[in-house]
């Protein structure tokens, strides 16, 4: 028997699933200036579903993020929010760190309706997150290398002190870093 008629008890599912973030800094936390997340449900069921989604490594004044929505039978619900000034404070502070995102469904019993039901019934989520930009953050940032091509200056010598020799000269270079995390520089000059 792949479907039934009947009336349907309540049901409550709750199921969550982990992402993996593909980078190996780790962030502790982060104000978040701009970023979305999209969200798609899909009720393949012929039942009315109240569906729960929480992001718990999103928070905005110390709350999580969550969406409450009821969907109605064999519909999609498609949800845009938008991130910015959110907090990302991921639950996971170990590299390769995690985002979780966290559904629970409630389907009220259809007593004394019946409602045919099928194996292949589905209520289905799916997340997109994009655009994070952060005014802020807060971890454990792999160090990177930046090199630059050689840079070569000519001094041209007024008229007359062709022949003059240098016998003590500084080489002033100022570098700023503009992004207050400590770095490391290594300088080669020849010459």
């Amino acid at each position: 028997m792949t479907a039934a008629e009947g009336k349907i008890p309540q049901i409550v599912k709750e199921f969550s699933q982990t992402v993996a973030i593909d980078d190996n800094n780790t962030i502790l936390s982060a104000e978040l200036a701009d970023g979305n997340i999209a969200l798609q449900i899909a009720n393949g069921t012929n039942l009315t579903s109240n569906i729960q989604i929480s992001l718990p490594d999103f928070e905005q004044d110390g709350t999580p993020l969550t969406i409450n929505r009821i969907i109605d039978p064999t519909s999609i619900d498609n949800i845009n929010v938008d991130l910015s000034g959110y907090t990302f404070d991921p639950i996971d502070k170990v590299s390769p760190q995690e985002i979780s995102i966290e559904v629970m469904a409630i389907i009220d019993s259809t007593a004394p309706a019946m409602v045919v039901v099928d194996q292949a019934d589905s209520i289905q989520v799916t997340a997109d997150i994009t655009g994070l930009a952060f005014n802020s953050l807060t971890g454990i940032i792999d160090s990177s290398e930046a090199a630059f091509e050689a840079i070569q200056v000519e001094v041209e010598l007024p008229e007359g002190f062709d022949s003059l020799q240098l016998i003590n000269a500084d080489l002033v270079l100022e570098i700023e870093n503009g992004v207050n995390l400590p770095g490391a520089l290594n300088i080669n000059i020849a010459g």
